[in-house]
């Protein structure tokens, strides 16, 4: 929650360096020069802020600046207390814009000058990072506060109020990042400081940790901690309101949360009470409203819900009227944030309606509410910058998607469209960071930003992905180095400074760049279907649960279905993944076979069986969904055998359809055609895992202790590069390095190595080389440091432990390293899904290659190494663990021309040369 404006303005006011206390404004003619005429309008817009005057404080303010800006060597501690006091305005009015413009200004002024306060500078940057934290940017909010804490302690003393106030905003900071740990720890922060030197602040810092435990769900508590922060309020008197408000909205939703609705109702109407009072916009005010409303929604009050739901809107919306059609722009909300959850909550409250009624007006009011709701959240997502932070709020907003494309399929007899409307937004449900990954490329190369513009911002992306993971390294020690963690913090903190920078300049000089990378025009049937050749189906999916829906289109026809699902349908897939990946392969029976046949059928029926007559013969185009992404699909069994005999008997799909996977839509509509080449540049890295750590690299042992070496890896790789004619990079040959300057020169990239997968940070999973003692580096390609490669792969294969395994995130999938390779750029992977036998996954790979390089197209030619395997292997190693762990991602066009096309070039070129020879020789005879 935003700590209360008066207390954040009289920290700023004790460092005003003016000549005079005096907060009241007296008439102009009593002033004798400049500085005491802006000294008064500066302490005139105080003096209004504090009344929640904010436009007249903004008037007085601007003129305070304009005559300091004016004046001639002009104190720039002085102007600095100007801008600050002006951002804090527009922050507490949520125009985050014109506040960051006017935070940036005060730092400007601030450190261009050696006698700088660094408690001003200090609170500069503490509201600076709230600023970013109020759209969504928690990442960079959570480096800026950190260092606006650090100078602040500097004179502790002094600064005890706002080291408190900065701390409360870290911690908030630390929420909306789903970092509930680090949250709680800087809030206890706040409250020790608090308890120690006996602030008033003490209050609002339990106030703000209850929070935190409701978000934890741990209700109970947050109850406890409320009931305390009530009681200090009482006592301390001079409650402000908004600072009730929040109190009240805190102890409604968390006994609301408890079933005790009864008290919750009575907290949330004393909190409305004290709003009818206020005029002013507050976050607090609309927050409470909004979650009034979903109460009531719950207790089926649905009028009273709709009543404060749209109460809670007027509130946040900065025009008058309110109408569900309405076209509102992002910029039309105080807070995009409550505005998404009211529309919501109001799609919510007519889909009941209609339920009770099946009133075509509600149906429709409905689904406009929704299609509203999802349209802010396009526009919120574009607004954050960090990955971190798109993987959050991706993850908190997906349930929305889900609902309205549930909702579509129930309305779809009063909305013809509303099929199509829901496929375009499963399109946009899905791998969004990935999506805007490869608009960004798309930007690059057709806006004209310098190639050394470019090159300078991975740079900056790349060092901060590993100053984050060193920070990260250190924290997860037994005894953190507390200098180390300061001094990288402060280096985080100065890339983020050179980052944000360089983003407005080139939004500035470039805006051609910034309006294709954040190009997010809706997908379509028809997009698709004159993109799918004659012979390929895609089919999206959505789970969620209570229900598998799934769209099929193909070059002619667009299906869908909406299918109720149960704990049946979760048991089976659970099952199906046990029998995938079995503890012990000398322990398996017949019982294993059974139970692995039944539940691959059971999930065919549910997943591709309603679409089997457009299906089977067919190269399927598979966009998953949360735990489907984990399918093996080619594993899928076709038929339901009583008893098999054996996994090499069992009928499944890979027999008789091609597999390739998509993590949108989106991006199968982007994803360029790649040409045929009669001979691709290639090149294999298999490394060694066997040489002596050096000293300086001792920091890498807990990423390099326990590997074994893979002797099927460099068989593999020496089998792959004598089928392609292509390079090897053996031992110590295969390190970092060398895999850094071939990522940009070679059309397939072929890896044979171990992985480490971080399921915590998925960003820091990694690539492991060779370690070369002689280099700087550590062997290690993170994921974050594949996002700022420049791929020019058109096909990677990682022929590596869990390289398509990874961290689930909801609307962005899983966080594999293949999905670091295509949002470098890489247009297709062959990719694991899980541990790959050693020996059996070179024998797979080995054929996919010699099919490729017949001209088959990748899935093809996955498709025939697979069922050569099983004809091959014997009873043991026909088990999919063996061969269904491969899987084609992104592009699945052929790279190599087919051998009819090379004979018929070969022939041609031959008829060519013959007529060139016949023709001389027949001009030679006739000149004698």
């Amino acid at each position: 929650m935003r700590f209360n404006f008066a207390i954040l303005l009289s920290f700023c006011l004790a460092y005003t360096i003016l000549a005079s206390t005096a907060v009241v404004a007296q008439p102009l003619s009593n002033f004798q020069s400049l500085d005491s005429i802006a000294k008064d309008y500066n302490n005139a817009g105080i003096e209004h802020a504090m009344d929640g005057d904010f436009a007249k404080a903004s008037e007085f303010f601007l003129k305070s600046i304009a005559i300091r800006e004016a004046t001639p060597n002009f104190s720039p501690q002085k102007l600095a207390n100007g801008y600050l006091n002006l951002g804090n305005v527009k922050l507490d009015q949520n125009q985050v814009d014109s506040a960051l413009y006017y935070y940036h200004k005060a730092e400007t002024a601030l450190i261009v000058n050696d006698s700088t306060s660094n408690s001003l500078l200090g609170i500069v940057y503490v509201q600076y990072g709230a600023a970013k934290n109020a759209v969504h940017d928690s990442e960079n909010a959570i480096v800026f506060i950190k260092k606006g804490i650090s100078l602040l302690t500097i004179n502790l003393s002094d600064n005890v109020e706002r080291v408190i106030a900065a701390y409360q905003k870290l911690s908030n900071s630390y929420l909306y990042s789903g970092n509930y740990t680090n949250a709680i720890s800087a809030i206890q922060d706040a409250s020790s400081y608090a308890e120690k030197f006996k602030s008033e602040q003490l209050p609002q810092c339990f106030n703000n940790q209850a929070i935190i435990y409701i978000e934890l769900k741990e209700y109970a508590k947050a109850v406890e901690i409320l009931t305390r922060a009530k009681s200090l309020f009482e006592q301390k008197g001079n409650v402000s309101r908004r600072e009730s408000i929040s109190l009240y909205n805190n102890l409604g939703l968390a006994h609301w949360k408890l079933n005790n609705k009864q008290k919750a109702t009575f907290y949330f109407s004393k909190g409305d009470e004290l709003i009818n009072h206020d005029s002013a916009y507050s976050y607090q005010s609309a927050m409470l409203a909004r979650n009034y409303g979903t109460l009531l929604h719950e207790m089926d009050d649905l009028n009273g819900a709709e009543r404060f739901l749209l109460k809670a809107l007027s509130m946040n919306l900065k025009v008058d009227t309110i109408k569900p059609s309405a076209n509102y722009s992002t910029t039309g909300f105080y807070s995009l944030t409550i505005a998404i959850q009211c529309f919501e909550g109001l799609a919510d409250v007519y889909r009941k309606k209609y339920e009770k009624t099946e009133s075509e007006q509600f149906a429709q009011k409905s689904f406009d509410y929704y299609a509203k709701a999802i349209e802010l959240i396009g526009g919120l997502r574009l607004s954050v910058i960090d990955d971190f932070d798109k993987l959050n709020l991706n993850e908190n907003y997906h349930v929305t998607f889900l609902k309205a494309i549930q909702w579509c399929f129930q309305i779809d007899k009063y909305l013809p469209q509303a099929k199509d409307y829901a496929f375009s937004i499963s399109s946009k449900a899905k791998a969004f960071v990935l999506q805007q990954a490869f608009a960004k490329t798309q930007g690059l190369e057709f806006s004209g930003v310098p190639p050394e513009v470019v090159e300078y911002e991975q740079r900056i992306n790349s060092k901060i992905g590993a100053t984050q993971e060193f920070i990260h390294n250190e924290k997860a020690k037994h005894s953190p180095n507390s200098k180390r963690l300061y001094a990288l913090e402060d280096e985080l903190f100065e890339l983020k400074q050179k980052q944000m920078l360089l983003i407005a300049k080139i939004g500035k000089e470039y805006p051609n760049y910034f309006g294709l990378k954040y190009n997010s025009s809706p997908v379509s049937v028809i997009d698709i279907q004159k993109k799918l050749s004659k012979n390929q189906v895609l089919i999206d999916y959505i789970l969620t649960d209570s229900s598998l829906i799934s769209f099929a289109i193909t070059k002619t026809r667009f299906l869908s279905l909406l299918q109720p699902i149960d704990s049946s349908f979760n048991k089976s897939l659970t099952l199906f993944f046990r029998e995938l990946n079995p503890e012990s392969f000398e322990a398996l029976t017949i019982d294993n076979l059974n139970r692995f046949s039944q539940s691959s059928y059971f999930l065919y029926k549910y997943l591709l069986k309603p679409y089997q007559q457009v299906v089977l013969g067919k190269d399927l185009v598979i966009v998953p969904h949360l735990r489907l992404a984990s399918v093996p699909f080619c594993a899928l069994v076709t038929d339901s055998v009583t008893s098999p005999k054996g996994y090499y008997s069992l009928p499944y799909l890979v027999s008789k359809s091609s597999v390739s996977y998509y993590p949108s839509a989106k991006l199968f509509l982007t994803e360029a055609k790649g040409g045929r080449k009669l001979s691709p540049s290639a090149i294999s890295f298999a490394p060694d895992y066997s040489q002596q750590l050096s000293e300086r690299s001792f920091s890498s042992l807990p990423y390099r202790q326990n590997l074994s070496d893979l002797p099927g890896a460099e068989k593999e790789a020496k089998a792959v590069v004598l089928e392609l004619k292509g390079r090897l990079a053996l031992a110590g040959d295969a390190n970092e390095e060398a895999f850094r300057k071939a990522a940009n020169r070679f059309d397939i990239l072929h890896l044979a190595m171990h992985t480490y997968i971080d399921e915590v940070n998925p960003l820091f999973s990694k690539l492991i080389f060779s370690h070369s003692p002689d280099t700087s580096s550590d062997g290690f390609i993170n994921m974050y440091e594949l996002y700022g490669l420049e791929m020019k792969s058109k096909l990677t294969i990682i022929s590596a432990c869990r390289s398509a395994d990874g961290t689930l995130v909801k609307g962005e999938g899983l966080l594999s390293l293949a999905r670091g390779f295509q949002y470098a750029g890489s247009p297709s992977m062959v990719a694991a899904q899980w541990r790959v036998d050693d020996y059996s996954g070179a024998e797979v790979m080995l054929n996919f290659v010699r099919r490729l390089k017949k001209g088959d197209s990748k899935s093809h030619a996955l498709q025939s190494a697979q069922i050569s395997f099983i004809e091959k292997a014997d009873p043991l190693r026909s088990h999919p663990y063996f061969w269904a762990s491969y899987q084609i991602i992104g592009s699945n066009n052929p790279l190599f021309f087919s051998n009819q096309v090379k004979l018929i070039t070969l022939l041609m070129l031959f008829a060519l040369v013959s007529t060139a020879l016949i023709f001389l020789w027949v001009r030679g005879i006739k000149k004698h």
